[in-house]
């Protein structure tokens, strides 16, 4: 499954814009809800690279709310750092700059 998120670009350059926000976002999100700390890390690293999909509301309500549940739920120090700066990331991202503007 890792080997599917690393190659999740190429999937977004490929296919429609609706596709992947139906498809890929979903897939996402519930990977960040997995107990698998592979997974969470890779999901991570790769959410702000894929921020352009996402509107303002899909990240306030379902992003933001996911990596902060995967922060505080996790004792592992990497994942809590990951999530800081995905996080940090997606707020300093343009879709947000635009959004708050």
């Amino acid at each position: 499954f890792t080997r599917f998120l690393t190659t999740l670009h190429l999937i977004i350059s490929k296919s429609l814009l609706e596709e992947s926000k139906t498809l890929v976002l979903p897939v996402l999100f519930r990977s960040l809800e997995t107990p698998m700390v592979e997974l969470q890390e890779t999901v991570l690293k790769l959410v702000p690279e894929i921020v352009d999909l996402m509107d303002y509301s899909t990240l306030r309500h379902q992003l933001l709310p996911k990596v902060k549940s995967c922060c505080l739920e996790t004792r592992l120090l990497k994942i809590r750092v990951a999530s800081l700066i995905c996080v940090a990331k997606v707020i300093d991202s343009s879709l947000l700059d635009r959004s708050l503007a």
